[in-house]
């Protein structure tokens, strides 16, 4: 499996595990030391991360439609460029 293929496949298990709710599945794909910022909230370790999505998971019914336009695989660097879109109905 190539680093692209690998790269395919992490993401494909994100959107799997959103999708489904299921919060360890999507956890085990940040890193222990994640530090995730979204526009206009503070930013938020995996532990904040977490209790926050908890909190959609059990009141949302959860969607995520993933467009990957490219991912680019360079050494030990890689980059992705796509789009995301969440759907979340109470």
């Amino acid at each position: 499996m190539t680093a692209e293929d690998e790269i395919r496949s992490a993401i494909r298990s994100f959107a799997t595990a959103y999708r489904n709710g299921d919060i360890d599945a999507l956890l085990a794909c940040y890193s222990d030391d994640l530090i995730k910022d979204r526009a206009g909230a503070p930013s938020e370790s995996k532990a904040q991360t977490a209790q926050r999505v908890r909190q959609v998971f059990r009141s949302h019914r959860t969607d995520i439609d993933v467009q990957v336009s490219e991912v680019l695989v360079g050494g030990d660097l890689a980059c992705v460029r796509g789009a995301f879109t969440v759907t979340l109905l109470p």
